[in-house]
């Protein structure tokens, strides 16, 4: 039986002959196939599958852009206790009691409708089911509600709500939290792509994914040490899965995806393979399917939603970011030793420009967010004599705030206004990730956003910078403390798209707004609208791929598969650890680990180095002749493709394209490139097969069908006819940068690598 939407007659979901019924929500076919014979009467309750199609996909494999399993339960409900236990002020842990469940789906209505009160932009008509969630076993009796609503938005986005009443399911009139649960279909070999960015997996099939912003970790699963941090900080280690910036929001090798709206805690498990499953801690969610014909088109849908990037402000493209401390004086010997080399700078990034602190966890920054001028005398006449040459300033914040008498006058303004994130009892909540107190700015009062926005845009007229690094935000507990917005869970994941949206009015509200870098390394679904730049937390300055330079290459290219379109990573990594024996820490750099970082931050959308955790402990990039005279050839690489880099900075906020791309953006059709996680594109133009490893001179790369030139040498590889690997040199301080054979990008850049 077929109908179209729009008529406003009830459809029974049963009252057919055995097959499928065919109703329209918008463009959008949805085929609803009730499971065994035919049932009798208008309205008999009973399981279904549902399909969506969209015609612009119907010449494409995977046309089914939604499908619910073949057992027809869709929707479930879960109830019960559950703990979001926060260790160590941003390092979550969620975990849930014996839950009551109703997880047979019965639809018991289907209608379309012309208008349905909640969706107001539907495009023409929306399709309504209505029906009960059913108890089994001991539990059996137990009924609720739901009502899923599909409606077309927008051209190709299909908004999909599901809401329960749980008003007669007894278990939830009890203390807890009810959960919505959501399957889908998938395939066996199907690859699933986004989730914010994620450092190990690029194709997260086979994980159970949290949706949940947090610090990354540390270690993240790499053997010996996440066991060992976990052993001192329980939690704090990380896993394979844990993001400061993750996404609800995934698309697949079969051209599907969702998109969940919202910002309660929820994880998806892809454990299975045929199923996606979905738990929301919520009673009603609303999820958005795209229908696009290609992966490219599709970010371009999802954007739309989520918001897009900014451009990049141009003077970044005149070379590195130089992150350095110490005082003027160190900035000034730094400066003149990198013009006698030849470095090409952009900016210096200062971010001890508020002072220092002496804590139990080594060297900490003044969380007070005023101008040291005993650490940088004459800071105002430093940044307008390093104006003068084209070198910007930038700075550092983050939104707690000091108790230390002597560093305190913004924590009393915020304490007096009811500013701050109180616990239980009333009294300010102390981020626990420093022995020194810190109070957490309550963004869910809109009153402390808008003052703790003007204090940081005053920061940048008081400091001259172009820009800040705007750190954490992932630290709010989601149980244990009051915040304005009244539930902490639900409010959690919002901080850091808030903290986002300050740092953004800041930068707008400044006498330079177009000039202005605010960078973040926290986010959610909804932060693209906000940001300029993202960078990928603190890597331990290790090759591996758990935590290490492999990791900061798959958080690029995974982040940019979920909207995040500008990202980079600390040059030389941030983290090294106190050895438990004694003597010199673990995890510092070497020489070539940090030459080949230098490499990956030429080739990537901003080049900015970082002294990382104990600076004293690390090489630098002016330690020794051979590291300085590598970190010149790499800030000109940088340079070189600097053009082209403006053009990429276009797409990122015309169409939601990453400057760093996964293979699979371009080449869908190859399932080869489904798997790759550590190589990547700029743009549709050239690919980047970065050296991860020690002690190697050449490198492995997959090179889709055409033939690929690198850049350095001239010398062509691949094949028209189909994809495959080859093996090209990468020497150092020459990265394997390959243009397709032909393009005037790949040309244009290779010229100026020569002149290197």
């Amino acid at each position: 039986m077929s109908s179209s939407g729009g008529s406003g007659a009830s459809r029974a979901a049963g009252a057919s002959a055995a097959g499928s019924m065919t109703m329209s929500a918008g463009a959008f076919e949805v085929e609803i196939r009730p499971l065994g014979d035919a049932l009798p009467g208008p309205v008999v309750p009973g399981p279904v599958v549902i399909a969506v199609r969209h015609p612009r996909c119907s010449q494409r494999a995977g046309a089914v852009l939604f499908e619910t399993p073949p057992d027809g339960r869709f929707l479930g409900a879960l109830h019960g206790e559950v703990s979001y236990e926060d260790h160590f002020g941003g390092s979550f842990e969620v975990a849930c009691a014996p839950s009551a469940s109703l997880p047979v789906t019965v639809v018991e209505s289907v209608e379309s409708v012309e208008r349905v009160e909640r969706v107001e932009s539907a495009a023409s008509g929306s399709l309504r089911l209505r029906g009960r969630l059913v108890s089994e076993g001991s539990d059996a009796g137990s009924t609720a509600g739901f009502e899923v609503v599909l409606s077309e938005v927008s051209d190709g986005d299909l908004r999909i709500e599901a809401a329960l009443d749980i008003s007669g399911w007894a278990a939830a009139r009890a203390t807890g939290v009810t959960r919505l649960v959501l399957r889908m279909r998938s395939e066996p070999e199907e690859a699933f792509f986004g989730f914010g960015e994620q450092l190990t997996y690029c194709d997260l099939s086979g994980q159970v994914v949290p949706l949940v912003s947090q610090e990354h970790g540390i270690g993240r699963g790499l053997p010996v040490v996440t066991d060992g941090v976990n052993a001192l900080i329980p939690g704090a280690g990380g896993t394979p899965v844990s993001t400061g910036s993750p996404s609800a929001f995934w698309h697949t090798s079969a051209g599907r995806s969702v998109l969940l709206e919202g910002s309660e805690y929820g994880e998806v498990d892809l454990s299975r393979p045929e199923e996606a499953r979905l738990e929301h801690h919520a009673k009603r969610l609303a999820a958005h399917v795209f229908a696009a014909s290609d992966p490219v088109e599709l970010l371009g849908l999802a954007s739309a939603y989520t918001g897009r990037m900014r451009p990049l402000p141009t003077w970044v493209h005149e070379g590195a970011i130089l992150g350095l401390q110490g005082g003027t004086a160190r900035v000034e010997e730094a400066l003149e030793c990198a013009d006698r080399a030849g470095v090409a700078l952009s900016a210096l990034w200062l971010q001890d420009w508020c002072g220092r602190r002496e804590s139990a966890f080594g060297s900490q920054l003044w969380w007070d967010w005023r101008l040291d001028e005993e650490r940088y005398p004459g800071w105002r006449d430093m940044v307008a004599r390093l104006a003068e040459r084209g070198i910007r300033v930038l700075t550092y914040v983050n939104p707690y705030l000091s108790t230390t008498p002597g560093h305190d006058v913004l924590y009393a303004h915020a304490l007096a206004r009811g500013y701050l994130v109180t616990d239980d009892d009333g009294a300010p909540y102390m981020i626990p990730n420093s022995d020194v107190g810190s109070a957490v700015v309550d963004l869910s009062n809109p009153d402390a956003g808008e003052w703790i926005s003007g204090v940081i845009a005053g920061m940048a007229e008081e400091t001259g910078c172009s820009g800040w690094m705007a750190d954490f935000a992932e630290g709010l507990p989601m149980q244990g403390v009051r915040i304005a917005a009244g539930d902490p869970r639900s409010f959690h994941n919002s901080y850091p798209v808030v903290w986002a949206e300050v740092n953004r009015r800041a930068a707008d509200s400044t006498t330079r707004p177009g000039e202005m870098l605010p960078f973040h390394r926290s986010g959610f679904t909804d932060s693209p609208r906000h940001l300029t730049l993202g960078w990928l937390g603190d890597q331990l300055q290790t090759w591996d791929e758990h935590d290490g330079m492999k990791s900061a290459v798959c958080g690029m290219v995974s982040g940019g598969l979920s909207g995040f379109s500008v990202l980079h990573a600390d040059v030389g990594g941030y983290l090294s650890l106190p050895n438990p024996w004694g003597g010199e820490r673990l995890f510092t750099r070497d020489p070539e680990l940090l030459m080949r970082w230098m490499e990956l931050g030429a080739l990537s959308p901003v080049m900015r180095t970082h002294e990382g955790l104990d600076p004293s402990s690390n090489l630098q990039w002016d330690s020794t002749a051979e590291l300085l005279e590598h970190f010149r050839r790499c800030s000109l690489i940088y340079r070189a493709w600097g053009e082209y880099r403006r053009a990429l900075a276009g797409e990122v906020s015309s169409a939601g394209l990453p400057v760093t791309r996964h293979p699979y953006l371009h080449f869908p059709e190859d399932p080869a490139t489904w798997g790759l996680r550590h190589q990547y594109m700029l743009g549709s133009e050239l690919m980047v097969a970065p050296v991860l490893d020690p002690g190697v001179s050449e490198v492995a790369v997959y090179l889709p069908r055409g033939r690929w030139e690198l850049l350095w040498t001239g010398e062509a590889y691949g094949d028209e006819r189909s994809g495959g690997w080859a093996t090209v040199p990468a020497p150092l301080g020459s990265p394997a940068l390959l243009g397709r054979l032909g393009s005037e990008v790949g040309a244009s850049i290779s010229a100026r690598l020569q002149e290197i």
